[in-house]
């Protein structure tokens, strides 16, 4: 986990310049997320936010926002660049957000 932090970090600023905060990731219950070293890696420098016990409707929302993701704009469409498909997937970001009723 934390190699990936890490990993994503370093590709984050490389798409995109130095990052103003740092990214919050959103992580289940499972044990790997709870251990000791975990929270001390985080602490150095990743807030994180645990969804809270029996509550699967919190993580049922990122996976159904994935599912929206792929069903009404992955699936539909053929991407030129890898920067095209970023710049498609953040324009459905903001348009999921902002303007589609839901």
């Amino acid at each position: 986990m934390q190699r990936a932090l890490g990993l994503a970090c370093r590709e984050a600023e490389r798409t995109y310049g130095s990052l103003r905060r740092m990214p919050v990731p959103v992580l289940d219950n499972e044990p790997r997320f709870v251990l000791q070293l975990f929270r001390i890696y985080v602490r150095g420098g990743f807030d994180h936010v645990r969804i809270a016990y029996r509550t699967p409707t919190q993580l049922g929302l990122l996976v159904r926002f994935h599912q929206t993701l792929e069903i009404e704009e992955v699936y539909w469409r053929l991407y030129e660049s890898p920067s095209d498909t970023r710049c498609c997937l953040d324009e459905f970001r903001m348009r999921y957000n902002d303007e589609r009723p839901h």
